[in-house]
């Protein structure tokens, strides 16, 4: 569906009113001070994760935004193309400078990353775009980092008949934004994987691990020296966000905006969003208006131990996924909230490594199994947010207190249709 001119420049005048309220980001300094040099980051602690460890590397970072060539914080400016192009020339006269441009085609819309350089601050942008008649908004281009840390129980704990998942009737095209995957490991040998990537020149790829692991959990086709994943017969489309960053892999805002935008023109159905960091309100507002027109999103609730979930899954139209262990206990550090969906095994699940394979624990992971069995509920012929999560629901073993909770969701997700399959 093409949005009308009035359309994009209501959604662009929504994107403002969130930048110049602030009400909907917990961190407003952000955006709304004067934006000394930002603070070196905290120390990591001892649980972020590592490449040769056990540990679980989806720990959430400290909330930032990207640090731009002035040292300040970078911002996206977005809203119609022409709009975005008379923004450029108005911050460049002011003193910044456009640090990339992107088009979001599924959306209408177009979107620079700037560094403001010597203008004083966001604010001081967004009223002069505003006295100028531009409707562009203005937010800071955050950072994400994967949401995630061995598989063996894990099909029998979701119920796939003998231990063995299913395949996918048909080959339903799967989403994952995170980094790249490795095509070539032995556990996605005859996978159908496509690959693109939305790093900024420059930018150098971050690990293929994480991607790797999630690629499998979903799509391995089982080979006699690897399980199969939850919906083998899925193509995987991989949308490469993450780069190497100072403390770990982390993901610009704009990049994920651009990868959404990809699989929407690739017209795929579900996305996989193991991922976690501050809300954002133009990565709000693109999930949104996909999710309207039919994508679902499941994301990772992340794995600080928060009574809080971690965005993208506390977003309204995203379906927020944690974790449990063999024995149906929720993962310790597995963040709790009103938004949980659903859980799916997720602790100490064998994933294919650089090295070979490795156990790791996390949201990220249940994420993909649950991202796995969401596929098959579609290649049953459920569509629509409502319609999945009512089946899913029904099949779901409630594990907490009788219906749906904070910690579990509506419960344990279940293959409920393999038998129909084999």
């Amino acid at each position: 569906m093409i949005l009308t001119v009035a359309r994009i420049v209501a959604l662009a005048l929504g994107l403002i009113g969130f930048g110049l309220s602030g009400s909907a980001w917990a961190h407003d300094c952000l955006l709304k001070c004067d934006e000394p040099p930002p603070p070196p980051p905290p120390p990591e602690p001892p649980a972020i994760a590592d490449r040769d460890g056990d540990r679980d590397p989806m720990v959430i970072a400290p909330v930032a935004a990207a640090v731009a060539p002035s040292g300040r914080s970078e911002y996206m400016l977005t809203g119609t193309a022409d709009a975005v192009a008379a923004a450029s020339a108005l911050l460049e006269e002011m003193g910044g400078k456009v640090i990339a441009r992107r088009r979001l085609k599924s959306l209408g819309l177009g979107m620079i990353t700037a560094d403001l350089g010597r203008i004083g601050s966001a604010d001081d942008l967004r009223r002069r775009l505003a006295r100028e008649g531009l409707a562009v908004g203005v937010e800071s281009n955050m950072v994400y980092k994967q949401a995630a840390g061995p598989l063996t129980y894990a099909p029998a704990l979701a119920g796939a008949p003998d231990g063995d998942p299913c395949p996918l009737g048909k080959a339903l095209s799967i989403g994952v934004i995170d980094g790249p995957v490795d095509a070539g490991t032995t556990a996605l040998a005859g996978a159908r994987i496509a690959s693109r990537s939305f790093l900024r020149e420059g930018d150098a790829a971050g690990a293929p691990d994480h991607a790797t692991a999630l690629a499998a959990l979903i799509a391995a086709p089982g080979n006699g020296q690897w399980p199969a994943g939850f919906a083998r017969k899925a193509r995987v489309l991989s949308a490469v966000a993450f780069a190497k960053g100072t403390t770990g892999d982390v993901a610009r805002a704009d990049a994920i905006a651009a990868a959404l935008d990809w699989l929407a023109t690739e017209r795929v159905q579900l996305v996989n969003l193991s991922l976690a960091g501050p809300e954002n309100a133009t990565l709000g507002m693109v999930l949104h208006e996909l999710a309207r027109r039919g994508t679902i999103f499941v994301a990772a609730t992340g794995n600080d131990g928060a009574d809080a979930v971690s965005f993208p899954a506390s977003h309204p139209d995203v379906f927020a996924i944690s974790a449990v262990d063999a024995r149906k206990r929720l993962y310790y550090k597995a963040n709790r909230g009103t938004e949980v969906s659903f859980v799916a095994p997720g602790v100490e699940l064998f994933v294919p490594t650089a090295d070979g394979g490795r156990y790791r624990s996390g949201t990220s992971y249940a994420a993909a199994i649950a991202t796995a069995i969401f596929a098959h509920a579609i290649d049953g012929g459920l569509s629509g947010g409502d319609a999945i999560e009512k089946a899913l629901g029904a099949a779901a073993e409630d594990l907490g207190p009788k219906g749906r909770d904070r910690s579990f969701g509506w419960g344990l997700l279940q293959l409920t249709d393999c038998s129909k399959k084999i």
